[in-house]
């Protein structure tokens, strides 16, 4: 499997964020994986990292998200 450069991942759940590192680092999908705890801070992040080479290439959303909601 070809790994990405950069993936970002954005949940507001410490555990599932701890759990999907290990997860990525185990199965060496991405070189880079950018972490958000809620949405302003995954803007944040693609703001400083796009355009450019760290720009991610897979993004993943916590679908029940408590303070704003994605649904």
């Amino acid at each position: 499997m070809t790994r990405i450069a950069s993936a970002l991942l954005v949940d507001d759940d410490d555990t599932a964020n701890y759990l999907h590192k290990r997860l990525f680092q185990k199965l060496e999908v991405a070189e880079k994986l950018l972490v958000a705890h809620n949405g302003l801070e995954a803007l944040q992040l693609l703001q400083a990292n796009c355009p450019g080479l760290d720009c991610p290439q897979l993004i993943l959303l916590d679908i029940k998200y408590a303070d704003y909601g994605w649904l």
